[in-house]
């Protein structure tokens, strides 16, 4: 390895990140005769652990920029005050490790992806080097890499010791050895880093078998059952250990909340565990994901409990979030009852609901709450992969209704959510009441059961009100026959359309006849339309070449179009459009089916 002096010198005379050579070496030498300070590092002597350990000893001022590489091999950066540290960038000791960022002043994110290099962190951490840092992020790759206890005791006890106050945000990775997180958690007991509110670990414990590591193809053995059980006992303690700590810091009531649940919450571990972290953190949560895991009627029962107990002063709640939460036939019901008598829900803007087996009686017990206003600030109804039925809708839409959200509503997205036409009557007489004056976006696309009958009722809905402006519309795959489309047609010749920017009836294969609807585009009453979709449909060849110049001819801002495959013939005629439309300087984007129309050499 080349002499302290020398490597002092390689580091004057490297360049700033901007005027690197392609090879990564240094440019010019002026900075050296002029004694500059040193902006990256770059072209490090013999072994880069040891050299930038030396480097750093030198007690040279190190600005990096916003774009510096920290030696070779991929192994760290410095972006925009954010400090990735990879593969083995293990310093001897930490102390090189600590220097550096005791030099990087400006960091306040921290990255570490190696497992081997958090316990030289932790240490750099104890010695007071981070007091900057807002985020720390501990990322493991592989399925055997772990954080160890050892390093886990060590960061915690940093932690209580106050070496990161600014700490916001604490992520770690899938998988560490057991009675780890206990001592992590026990560091934010006493109110260290009182401004942390987001804390992703994973609660639960990884099974360590040894038989089944060495042979994975063994028989069942006793074994096996062993190590399930001390799995599910340090899991139950990681969950006594978290609810003890939001507890703690809940007391002191000078720490920031939690505002998420931890990752995989409710479905490891046991029903009472999990209560007793939910009820610790719920009145600073500001988003409710309830995600895979499948609750029984008695969970939902507690967890219904807990929210109606837990008295919010100032709701905080912006999203909620159901996707295969329930696996009980009235969790569900329970739970939009629960959020029906509390205010904890005032603010939530984003209602996410993606569950098969959601009953009927749920949705008429959403239809309530909203009509308490429980749910007032409700922008987004995102509502998939459920069944609503007929009755459900009616109750949806009622509570829309009668609620204040009915009246700022944006978003209503249904897409396979067994609606059929009589639900969407109920949605077209709200709309003809002017129900619903700020709906943007309706998409009510995989209904095959709402037909041309339900398609018309919503036209007759839209050509009834004066205040519901739609931007997108989509009725992709919903039955819909040329009677629906005539009625669409006529919605567009009455004007009430004309904000459209994304209109879909893609996947409706009895629709024949689109002649009347490229006549009504002359009326102007998609002039601001930009997408039009109606791949998986049969249309004539010579109707295709109709409306997509009808399209190209009185919307001034279209630019994609989606049909079904056609022949040769066809397709030339829609180049010469697409052709006559780029001329104009305006590009058009045809796709057939799935594929771009090709563009001629």
């Amino acid at each position: 390895m080349r002499p302290i002096k020398k490597a002092k010198a390689t580091m004057g005379r490297a360049a700033t990140a901007g005027n690197m050579s392609s090879s990564g070496g240094s440019t010019s030498s002026s900075n050296a005769a002029s004694g500059a300070t040193p902006q990256t590092l770059l072209d490090l002597p013999g072994n880069i652990h040891t050299a930038i350990a030396e480097f750093l000893k030198l007690g040279e001022a190190l600005t990096l920029t916003e774009c510096a590489k920290l030696g070779e091999g991929s192994q760290a950066w410095y972006v925009h005050e954010h400090l990735y540290l990879q593969e083995r960038f293990v310093l001897s000791h930490g102390s090189g490790l600590r220097g550096l960022l005791r030099r990087l002043q400006r960091v306040t994110k921290i990255t570490a992806q190696p497992s081997d290099i958090i316990h030289p962190l932790a240490l750099a951490i104890s010695m007071g080097t981070c007091t900057n840092i807002i985020e720390l992020h501990i990322e493991l790759y592989g399925l055997e890499a772990m954080v160890s206890a050892r390093a886990l005791d060590c960061l915690g006890s940093a932690i209580k010791t106050g070496a990161m106050p600014a700490l916001q945000n604490l992520q770690i990775g899938r998988r560490w050895e057991r009675n780890g997180v206990q001592s992590l958690l026990h560091g934010f007991h006493d109110g260290a880093s009182p401004n942390l509110h987001t804390l992703r670990v994973p609660l639960r414990c990884p099974l360590e078998s040894k038989a089944a590591a060495e042979n994975p193809y063994d028989d069942y053995d006793q074994e096996d059952d062993d190590d399930q059980e001390e799995n599910e006992a340090g899991t139950e303690e990681n969950l006594t250990a978290l609810a003890g700590m939001l507890e703690a810091r809940r007391r002191l009531g000078n720490c920031a909340g939690i505002t998420s649940l931890p990752e995989n919450w409710m479905i490891y571990g046991s029903v009472d565990g999990n209560m007793r972290v939910f009820r610790a953190m719920f009145v600073t949560l500001k988003s409710l994901v309830l995600e895979g895991c499948t609750l029984d009627d008695q969970a939902c029962e507690q967890l219904g409990g807990v929210i109606e107990s837990e008295q919010v002063l100032v709701p905080k709640m912006a999203t909620l979030l159901f996707r295969n939460a329930f696996g009980g036939a009235g969790g569900g019901a329970r739970i939009f009852h629960s959020i029906g008598n509390t205010t904890a829900f005032e603010c939530v803007q984003d209602l996410n609901i993606l569950e098969p087996a959601l009953s009927t009686d749920a949705f008429r017990a959403l239809g309530s709450t909203l009509g308490k206003n429980a749910l007032r600030s409700l922008v987004d109804i995102n509502i998939r992969a459920a069944h609503i039925g007929s009755d459900g809708m009616v109750a949806l839409v009622r509570g829309l209704e009668d609620g204040a959200c009915g009246q700022i509503l944006q978003t209503l997205n249904l897409v396979n959510s067994g609606l059929c036409a009589e639900g969407v009557k109920a949605l077209g007489l709200a709309i003809a009441r002017d129900s619903l004056p700020s709906l943007r976006k309706l998409i009510l696309s995989n209904n095959d059961s709402i037909g041309s009958k339900g398609v018309t009722y919503l036209a007759h809905g839209l050509q009834a009100s004066s205040r519901t402006k739609l931007l997108h519309l989509l009725l992709c795959k919903v039955g819909m026959e040329d009677e629906g489309l005539k009625a669409l047609t006529e919605a567009v010749n009455s004007g009430v359309l004309v904000d459209l920017y994304i209109f879909g009836v893609a996947k409706n294969p009895a629709l024949r006849d689109f002649i009347p609807l490229a006549n009504a585009l002359k009326s102007g009453g998609l002039k601001n339309l930009a997408r039009f979709l109606f791949a998986g449909t049969i249309i004539e060849p010579r109707a295709v070449a109709i409306l997509a110049y009808a399209f190209t001819a009185h919307c001034p801002q279209f630019e994609r179009l989606s049909l079904p495959e056609v022949g040769p013939d066809t397709q030339q005629t829609l180049k010469t459009i697409r052709a006559s439309r780029e001329v104009e300087g305006q590009r058009l984007t045809i796709m057939l089916n799935t594929r771009e129309l090709e563009r001629d050499p």
